[in-house]
């Protein structure tokens, strides 16, 4: 997988902005957890460590936007079938209940997925947890690797 600062120069300009922001959320989250833990200046989170977590958040935000894009475009196709129409269009770009067009977010949430090489990884990326909550957990993974299997695929409340 490219690191984070090749990734963002071929970003284009929306996603950039994007992963910007997020990087920015990211610093403010580790910065509160090192505040709040005490943490000396000197064994503070890098600024490469945490554009590394920026990455994996903005993947992991980046796939369920896809995602979300997708199940939008069936349910929208689905209420133009119960209309009556064989689906709707936007520009050029046909949407029906199950067409490529349809799908397209969902097969390249898959293929970005597929850029993630660990198993363990993924499933720590692929939750329901907040953002804030992702980032702890990324934080204190990037502190201590072997804590990468003791964090399962959990929702929100069990976290």
């Amino acid at each position: 997988m490219k690191d984070a600062a090749e990734l963002r120069r071929e970003l284009p300009p929306a996603l950039k902005a994007r992963f910007d922001s997020l990087g920015s959320f990211v610093t403010s989250v580790i910065q509160e957890i090192e505040k709040r833990g005490r943490v000396p200046e000197k064994r503070r989170t890098s600024a490469d460590v945490k554009q590394d977590i920026a990455l994996l958040v903005f993947i992991a935000s980046l796939r369920e936007f896809l995602r979300e894009g997708s199940r939008a475009a069936a349910a929208a196709a689905e209420k133009a079938v119960s209309l009556g129409l064989s689906g709707f269009t936007v520009g050029r770009q046909t949407f029906t209940p199950d067409n490529e067009n349809t799908r397209r977010g969902n097969m390249l949430a898959d293929a970005l997925w597929e850029q993630i090489e660990d198993n363990r990884l993924r499933n720590l990326l692929d939750s329901d947890r907040s953002l804030s909550r992702l980032i702890e957990v990324l934080y204190a993974v990037s502190r201590n690797p072997q804590r990468l299997d003791q964090y399962r695929k959990t929702t929100r409340r069990s976290d």
